[in-house]
């Protein structure tokens, strides 16, 4: 069974790449670098908030949340 579909995969990775380039880059002298970084992130949240609806079904908001008589 698969949990996440690639799209997501590809997601988290890229994420923790752009935080952990942000954090990184934070003291740099050069700010270009830090906001590519930032707006990086800014646009994988966007993402994950448009695949959070159309994705997969494994990906969907409405698949996170289960009914009190599952729980």
């Amino acid at each position: 069974m698969v949990v996440w579909d690639l799209p997501l995969r590809i997601y988290h990775w890229l994420l923790v790449i752009g935080v952990f380039g942000a954090f990184i880059t934070s003291e740099w002298d050069d700010r270009n670098v830090h906001q590519f970084f930032g707006m990086a992130v800014l646009g994988l949240c966007m993402f994950r908030l448009v695949w959070g609806f159309i994705g997969s079904p494994s990906a969907r908001f409405v698949s996170f949340i289960n009914p009190p008589n599952h729980v």
